[in-house]
Parts: C-alpha cells; structure tokens; sequence
C-alpha cells in the first residue's frame, strides 16, 4: 500500500508488510523517494535492492528471516531500522557503515549473543536500543554510544549490571528476566527516571539512593524480604514490587510523590503497615490481592477506609469495588 503526499503527489510511504514475497522488490518497486518502508512478515531472508533508497529514514523489518546485517550502506539517512525477531547473531564492521542519524534501533528476538562486536558501531545520534530476548550474557561494547537515552536487554543472560558508568544520559533502564543478583553499576545513571529489574535474582534494594530523579521502579518476582533501601527514592510515582517476600512496607515513609504502587502476592499481613501510604496524597491505584491481609472477610472495606482517595483496588476501579460491598450487603441482609 502506498501513500502520498498531498502537496507534491510523490510517494512517500511503502506498506508492504504480510506479503510473503521472500525478496526484498520482487514483484513490486520501490520508488527512490520513499521515506518509510515497512515489510513486516515477507519472509526476506537478506536485506538487498535499497541501495537507491537514499532518502529512507524509517525500514521496518519485523518478523522475517535475515540472518546478516549488509547492504545498508546508503542508508545514510535512517533514523529508525526496526529488525525485531528475525536471526541475526553478529554485528559486523560494516553493518552500521554511513549511519550518523540513526536514533532508533530494535534487534529484539534474534540470536544476538556478544555485545562487543558493537565496539567498532558509529552511532553518533543513536537514543533507543532494543535487544530484548536474545542470547547475550554481558553488558560490554556499548560504552562509546554515549548517547544512548532508552536501554533495554530484557530477556538475557545477564547476571551483573556493569560498564554503564558512560550511560549519562539514559533515563530508562530495562532489564527484565535476567539473572541478576544484585542492584550495583548504576552510579553515574543521574538522569535515570525509570528502572525495570521484574523477574531476577534480587534480595535486596541497594545502591539506590543516588538516583534522585528515578520515577518509576520495577522490582516484581525477585527475593525481596524488606523495603529497605528505598527510602532516598523520593521522586517514585511508580513503584512495583508485586511478587516478593515482603511483610513490612517500612522505608516508605518519604515517598509522598506515589501514584501507583502495586504489592500484591507478597507476605503483608497487617492493615496498619498500610498507614505509611498516607503520606502520599495522589496514590490511586494500590494492589494488594494474594497477601494474608487480603483474606480478611473485610478487606476492601478497610483498604478504602484507610486509603480514601483510591480510584483503583487491585483490578478494579473502586466505584466498582464499592457496588460489590453494596451487593454484598444486601445479599446478607436477604439471607
């Protein structure tokens, strides 16, 4: 499908994507001035035929089968190269050739598993890096792209948070289904608003208290015991630490920015612990469902006495919350 701009009438974008065509221009052209072009799931196999593609800034790659990265050389004006799952394993010298505008790269879902091979990458303006799910077991080879704003290596094989220290501009962290054990590596992450650790070997919250800006933390399904160590944290409007061992929400005291705060399945017992969200006034949404305090007959009811500007309990809206206490009464009042 092809779009055009109104004013001048010239093609602009190429939508090709789900037409199994298995070669990149079979069976169709591609006009020299296409900007955009997207050929999600066409079983392209090599990236070829865009050599007179010079003024593309956006190639969308999805979900084919590329093994190499070539013959993108005169691609001088990519912002945007999106090859998320296909089968690439290695980065060579020349993959990343004539690239000074990319901004946006996305390597999700291949078979990438040394990130040292990035060492000889020029990527002067890149801001956002995707390599989630692929086979990488250290963070080293990215220390040079320094400009880098969006981080994400979710689903590896990484077991310690290293060589960031040149990362002064990244302001989300995201490292997701790993085996990392310990929260380390992230002192000159300054600028750092959102760090996402779900699914890892954690037991504790630690070397925190310089990230001053950070307003969101992902903390779900490690070995969490305590909230100790999050009490720098004042920035935080999102805080997730659902999943863990924990059985006091002592630590939270300073954080009155809060807006969401989810803390299910964890090991709370006692409804005073939940008096400490009192000192953030714009706390909305609280989870709180799979906890031993949660069993109680009147749970609902006293989560919103204490915590009256609540608009979400658990999965539901509170308005709705309370239309199921009222069913509820009414049932027992009938019985």
């Amino acid at each position: 499908m092809e779009e055009e701009n109104a004013e001048t009438n010239i093609v602009k974008v190429l939508d090709m994507s789900y037409e199994p065509n298995s070669a990149i221009g079979k069976g169709y052209s591609i006009p020299d001035d296409t900007e955009e072009l997207n050929l999600t799931n066409n079983q392209v196999k090599e990236i070829e035929n865009l050599a007179h593609c010079a003024k593309l800034k956006t190639l969308i790659l999805r979900q084919n089968a590329i093994k190499e990265l070539k013959n993108l050389e005169n691609l001088g004006e990519l912002v945007d190269l999106d090859l998320f799952m296909n089968e690439i394993k290695h980065i060579r010298e020349t993959s990343f050739k004539n690239k000074d505008n990319l901004e946006k790269l996305d390597l999700s879902f291949n078979k990438v598993k040394d990130l040292n091979e990035f060492r000889l990458a020029k990527l002067p303006a890149l801001k956002e890096i995707y390599l989630i799910h692929n086979k990488i077991g250290k963070i080293t080879g990215l220390e040079h792209l320094t400009t880098i704003e969006f981080l994400e290596l979710g689903d590896n094989h990484l077991k310690v948070i290293e060589n960031l220290d040149t990362f002064t501009n990244l302001t989300s962290l995201w490292l997701g289904r790993n085996k990392i054990t310990q929260l380390q590596g992230l002192d000159k992450l300054l600028k750092l608003k959102v760090l996402s650790m779900p699914s890892n070997r954690l037991t504790k919250i630690e070397n925190l208290s310089h990230l001053r800006n950070l307003e969101e933390l992902y903390l779900s399904h490690n070995g969490l015991t305590s909230m100790e160590g999050i009490e720098e944290l004042v920035e935080l409007k999102t805080l997730d630490i659902s999943s863990n061992r924990i059985e006091k929400l002592q630590g939270l005291e300073r954080l009155t920015k809060l807006v969401d705060f989810w803390a299910n399945d964890n090991k709370l017992s006692d409804f005073e612990a939940l008096n400490v969200l009192l000192n953030a006034p714009e706390l909305h949404t609280v989870y709180l469902e799979r906890n031993p305090l949660a069993e109680d007959p009147n749970y609902e009811t006293r989560v919103l006495l204490t915590l009256e500007n609540l608009k979400q309990l658990d999965a539901l809206p509170v308005e709705r919350v309370k239309e199921k206490l009222l069913t509820r009464r009414a049932e027992e009042s009938s019985s």
